[in-house]
């Protein structure tokens, strides 16, 4: 078996495990119960929940746990992330952004909001951020 072969053999086990972990049950509070989720700062916030569309973007993201214990798991996994940059206020960056099925990236200068930093969706150059998307992409999309 040649290296491409092992590659695509790995990609098709991770994508079933993907497909696997997605037919789990996932917790869906009721109106008024309380959630966790990190913030642009990646501090923890707590909302109660009312169904809007605030609470509905947070679920789509996977920025939505039922515990606190849950939401700083996540935390500490991104703060665990070895960057070599760290976008600075006013720099031109490159954004990964998602229109329906399609990543696609922009050039944007970065706000402060580090946000798509911590989910690994902000790059230093365009062929960084297209080297994600040729990457994750198509399994970012699969697991919505």
């Amino acid at each position: 078996m040649n290296i491409n072969q092992k590659i695509e053999k790995i990609e098709s086990e991770l994508a079933e495990v993907k497909r696997e972990l997605a037919k789990e049950e996932k917790w869906t509070p009721k109106i008024g119960e309380d959630y966790f989720y990190l913030d642009s700062f990646n501090e923890i916030e707590n909302n109660s929940f009312d169904d809007g569309s605030f609470d509905n973007d947070l679920i789509q993201s996977g920025n939505f746990f039922q515990t606190e214990a849950l939401a700083y798991s996540e935390k500490m996994r991104r703060e665990s992330m070895k960057r070599d940059w760290l976008p600075k206020e006013g720099e031109k960056c490159w954004a990964i952004c998602l229109s329906g099925n399609t990543f696609y990236n922009e050039k944007i200068i970065h706000t402060g909001n580090l946000e798509l930093y911590y989910l690994g969706r902000i790059k230093k150059t365009e062929q960084e951020a297209q080297n994600w998307i040729d990457t994750y992409g198509k399994y970012w999309v699969e697991k919505e």
